[in-house]
């Protein structure tokens, strides 16, 4: 089983440095992730929607987690998981696997491979 320091986490995906922070990060809560084994890698972040991507690099799976720290979906089948760009004016969610070195580009809300992209 994985935990992750949600608010440490969130920052980092949203890209927010700890040097030079107004306000230092300070340890807020561990959110488990039971169903993923193995080790994770990138992460970005939708702080519109408060969900945060996680890549699980090892579980071969794409993590959606609410930022209360509930899974919200869990994406199978994808070939080492690796880079995750969030884009909220497409709401697209760009997943790149170093396996297969392939980019899926899911829609943000079903989570469906959209026909057209």
């Amino acid at each position: 089983m994985i935990r992750i320091t949600a608010q440490a986490l969130i920052a980092i995906a949203m890209g927010v440095g700890i040097c030079g922070a107004a306000d230092p990060l300070r340890f807020e809560k561990s959110i488990p992730l039971p169903s993923v084994n193995g080790r994770i890698d990138h992460m970005a972040a939708d702080p519109h929607g408060g969900r945060l991507f996680v890549a699980a690099l090892g579980n071969k799976t794409l993590e959606v987690i609410d930022w209360n720290g509930k899974t919200l979906k869990s994406i199978a089948g994808l070939d080492d998981p690796q880079g995750i760009i969030y884009r909220p004016e497409s709401n697209r969610l760009y997943v790149a696997t170093g396996g297969d070195g392939s980019v899926r580009v899911f829609d943000g809300s079903s989570f469906m491979l959209p026909a057209n992209d």
